[in-house]
């Protein structure tokens, strides 16, 4: 396998569906500006929690690369 798959779950604590739904579309985008850094052959999976609904996408970004730095899962090319 030489790409990453993704799967982004946000459930009901997270809010209603608009919220849940603005949660993983940003979740989405943060993680898509970092495909090209990530190393191939991972699913990964990203559960939004309650504070996601209250966080700006500045602050979900940031918490994705601390993420992806703990996880090993930047490519070093």
């Amino acid at each position: 396998m030489n790409q990453c798959r993704f799967g982004f779950v946000a459930g009901k604590k997270v809010g209603k569906a608009v919220v849940r739904n603005r949660v993983k579309r940003w979740m989405r985008e943060a993680m898509r500006q970092r495909l090209p850094n990530l190393v191939a052959g991972w699913d990964i999976i990203l559960i939004a929690r309650h504070d996601s609904a209250q966080a700006s996408f500045q602050d979900m970004v940031a918490a994705l690369d601390t993420l992806i730095q703990r996880a090993h899962l930047v490519s070093t090319q």
